[in-house]
């Protein structure tokens, strides 16, 4: 879980960059393309989409291990099921998506993930707005993240329950929003290990007030606290309950259906319970933009940085500082060629270890008719560190079909 100064709580407002990002070259409705869904109840009261996708997967390091690596191939299933309203005010939607991973020979990597997710909005005036959203999942820990097993072992399970409550005042020139979180994770037990004692609470209060400079420009500012909470010491006998906060001060960049961009900088503090974890604190950044040059081309892009937990031993947290870029092309009205690339940089604090975290890779997505696509990535990843055979790099392929109504 990232903390106060991660750059995913850039969009909480979301009002902002919803133009921009619906006309994205992927984002966008395609008349002949798009699934047109089940309508539900009397005048479309409610839309039905669901979808099914299938893949084969080829992946030259399973485990992420720097010798000896192990290459297998696997099969992918993912169900969804999306229902949302279709209301001239207030908004509602319910889903649920699976996500099924089956290898050939290395089965201690198969993994089922899965979760249910209701949302809405509520319209009380034209200016004001309260919205609500709950996700329960059932995940997997991925192998490349410094906390997950080694080769042979099977991925570490866990449960997330999110459940997120905001409202809004859009107005003109002043605006804000009261937003809070509250997240609970709970690690399964599993290869002989207790995993319990990485079990907590998160929980998180922001406000954020702004007003408009000009129509396109606008200038905020944003505290936030946390608390995070765990239900014990860990097995090292490190109390690792903390609180902190940020102060955010920003700027957003909306042309409608062309550039959206949002950018802060502040402060941040993290105080640890055990004082044998120092506190953690410094500059706090973040940048999300999202720009349409023309018709056939998007470029997105984010720079973050986190602070998350870990279940390392002696470690407080992990400090992600990290550029992430995206660039879509239409090639043809259903085709879409993809490149994207990432560079992270992770401090463990507590031990003095930094890790460079990079990725790139690219694909194409064919849009056959409204009921089906193909598609074909490609991914090349590397974690490059000073720690013994915690390194790694790996190649993973994967051609999918989708289908949808």
């Amino acid at each position: 879980m990232a903390a106060a100064v991660s750059s995913a709580a850039l969009l909480a407002a979301g009002a902002w960059a919803q133009t921009a990002k619906e006309e994205t070259v992927l984002g966008r409705p395609r008349p002949d393309y798009s699934p047109i869904g089940i309508e539900i109840g009397g005048g479309g009261l409610f839309t039905l989409y669901p979808k099914v996708t299938v893949g084969a997967i080829f992946d030259d390091n399973v485990y992420r291990e720097e010798h000896d690596a192990n290459s297998d191939f696997a099969a992918l299933v993912q169900p969804e099921l999306h229902l949302e309203s279709d209301w001239d005010a207030h908004a509602l939607g319910v889903g649920a998506v699976a996500t099924i991973v089956r290898h050939d020979d290395e089965t201690s990597a198969d993994y089922e993930d899965w979760s249910g997710y209701a949302d809405g909005r509520l319209d009380i005036s034209e200016d004001v707005s309260a919205s609500g959203f709950a996700e329960w999942a059932r995940l997997h820990e991925d192998r490349g993240d410094p906390s997950s097993v080694g080769p042979g072992q099977d991925s570490v399970q866990y449960d997330r329950f999110t459940r997120r409550l905001a409202l809004d005042y859009q107005g003109s020139p002043i605006f804000g929003r009261v937003s809070g979180e509250w997240a609970t994770l709970d690690y399964h037990d599993g290869n002989g290990f207790n995993y319990d004692d990485r079990d907590y609470d998160q929980y998180e209060a922001r406000v954020r007030v702004g007003t408009e400079v000009t129509p396109s420009v606008s200038l905020f500012l944003e505290p936030g606290y946390n608390w995070r909470v765990y239900d014990g010491l860990d097995d090292m006998g490190f109390d690792r309950d903390s609180h902190g906060y940020d102060l955010r001060l920003g700027a957003t960049y909306d042309v409608t259906a062309v550039t959206f961009l949002e950018a802060f900088g502040g402060y941040f503090h993290q105080e640890y319970d055990d004082p044998r974890f120092g506190d953690t604190d410094g500059f706090a950044a973040g940048v999300e933009a999202t720009w349409n040059p023309n018709d056939v081309t998007t470029v997105t892009g984010r720079i973050s940085r986190t602070i998350r937990e870990t279940g390392i031993a002696r470690v407080s947290g992990i400090r992600d500082t990290g550029i992430d870029l995206r660039v879509d092309y239409e090639v043809l009205e259903n085709l879409v060629a993809s490149a994207h690339g990432s560079l992270h940089e992770e401090h463990f604090h507590g031990i003095g270890r930094d890790d460079n975290v990079r990725t790139f890779g690219g694909g194409l997505t064919y849009f056959i008719n409204p009921y089906f696509q193909a598609g074909l990535d490609y991914t090349f990843g590397e974690r490059n560190t000073h720690v013994d055979g915690e390194g790694y790099r790996y190649n993973a392929v994967i051609a999918r079909l989708t289908g949808a109504i």
